[in-house]
């Protein structure tokens, strides 16, 4: 049996570099004082997190400024490679007909629209990986780590 692979913190502009490659992720927000998971798409530019949330899974996305916690990452079941984010800060809605700073939302879900478009501001950043193999273009491992 091999060794498992060491755990490696990550700066805040490797963070960055992961996230710009990836547009899916999760949002974990509280509803009714239980906690929900709904999963997004977003888009990160400079310090700016743009998420849509999906359809159908919680009736409301936030509507003040409430903190929430914005997780997204890869790995590959074959190897010992993985990586994740962590996001917490306060969210907000877009006010109606302000387009978001990248345009429109990635089609992620069939045809169904997304139930909110917010931003969230980056108060507390963390993030790992772990292996050996640095990620492609798509923040998955790239050629060669089979």
């Amino acid at each position: 049996m091999s060794e498992p692979a060491a755990l490696q913190l990550l700066g805040l502009d490797e963070i960055r570099w992961l996230m710009v490659r990836r547009s899916d992720g999760h949002l974990a927000l509280t509803e009714g004082a239980l906690p929900v998971l709904v999963p997004v798409v977003y888009r990160l530019e400079d310090d700016e997190l743009t998420v849509w949330a999906g359809p159908g899974l919680s009736p409301r996305v936030p509507d003040r400024h409430e903190v929430v916690a914005f997780q997204t990452g890869s790995s590959d079941p074959r190897t010992t490679w993985a990586w994740s984010v962590l996001v917490q800060g306060r969210a907000h809605p877009l006010p109606p007909g302000l387009d978001p700073p990248s345009g429109p939302a990635p089609e992620r879900w069939g045809g169904w629209p997304p139930s909110g478009v917010f931003q969230v501001h980056m108060d507390l950043v963390s993030g790992w990986m772990v292996g050996d193999a640095d990620p492609g273009p798509d923040g998955d491992p790239g050629p060669g780590t089979d």
